[in-house]
């Protein structure tokens, strides 16, 4: 079974989000068990340079790097094409997470039917 570990930081204002980049990036590379991991980065507030060392920091190895929109387009371009029901609840959060980043929803997708 493909097991893929995701983790998203959001920074639309200034703040210690991309302080905490570097630990982000020796946890993924060094310490997770899974053998493919992605990081999406989105916002704004990023200090200017964050994003692009996280991103070299990571170029080559099992780590990905996305924003919102590469994340999109890889879960769409990426994912198993029998297991429908999953790549929609997906394309569903990502469109949930481009409302809330636009302001538009502040509502809480619940994909699993879990509370």
């Amino acid at each position: 079974m493909r097991t893929i570990r995701i983790e998203c930081k959001y920074q639309n204002a200034r703040g210690s989000v991309d302080e905490k980049l570097p630990y982000l990036a020796d946890n993924f590379l060094n310490t997770i068990e899974e053998k493919e991991a992605v990081i999406v980065i989105e916002g704004k507030g990023f200090k200017e340079g964050a994003v692009e060392w996280l991103r070299e920091k990571c170029k080559g190895t099992k780590v990905q790097v996305f924003d919102l929109v590469e994340f999109y387009e890889w879960c769409d371009l990426g994912m198993p094409k029998p297991k429908l029901s999953i790549r929609n609840r997906i394309s569903a959060w990502v469109k949930s997470l481009q409302c809330i980043i636009d302001g538009s929803s502040k509502d809480r997708l619940n994909l699993f039917g879990n509370d």
